[in-house]
């Protein structure tokens, strides 16, 4: 899988500099990032090009601190997914939804193996 660790930055206030890459590399490249921004920091969930996982979907969301330009880990997420969206609202990021293996990879649920597994979950994590 064709994955980046590449932190890309653009400053709001002076266009004129254009992106640029931070020397803030992600602990672990990955695909299919997600995340929110709260206050200073960048809360990155889910991602997939998981070599470690049958579903190849990882469960550890990391926070990327903007002032200091570095990454630390989280709590994993109760329910690994990816294919969704994160928002911000109120100190909590929400995120619905999402799939649960990447490129059809079959799922085990119940014993059985499940393929193109989509799920209900809602995450909210108070940051």
């Amino acid at each position: 899988m064709n994955t980046r660790d590449t932190v890309f930055e653009l400053d709001l206030t002076n266009h004129e500099t254009g992106w640029k890459s931070s020397a803030a590399h992600m602990p672990v490249s990955r695909g299919g990032v997600y995340g929110a921004a709260v206050g200073d920091k960048f809360y990155a969930f889910g991602w997939e090009g998981n070599p470690e996982t049958v579903t190849g979907v990882f469960n550890q969301p990391e926070a990327f601190d903007a002032e200091t330009q570095k990454w630390t880990e989280l709590k994993p997420m109760a329910v690994p997914r990816h294919g969704t969206q994160a928002a911000s609202a109120g100190g909590l990021v929400y995120i619905p939804g999402g799939g649960l293996q990447q490129d059809g990879k079959a799922v085990s649920v119940n014993g059985s193996l499940s393929y193109m597994q989509l799920s209900s979950h809602f995450d909210s994590y108070c940051v």
